[in-house]
């Protein structure tokens, strides 16, 4: 299984944002940490799906 890293960082409106550094290709967003980091974790499933399903290399992330 791949891991890789991500930045959680909470906006002055009180929402939460999740992103990965490496590769920069997936974000996710959520009223909580949690809901952010659930969110992202869905949009990288699916990007990890879709690099599966074309054949392509899923590049090296970082672990934190």
């Amino acid at each position: 299984m791949a891991k890789f890293t991500a930045i959680v960082e909470q906006a002055e409106d009180g929402s939460w944002s999740a992103y990965t550094v490496s590769p920069t290709i997936a974000t996710g967003t959520g009223t909580t940490k949690d809901a952010a980091l659930a969110d992202l974790k869905a949009g990288m499933a699916f990007w990890l799906e879709y690099m599966k399903d074309t054949a392509q290399q899923v590049p090296e992330g970082s672990v934190e």
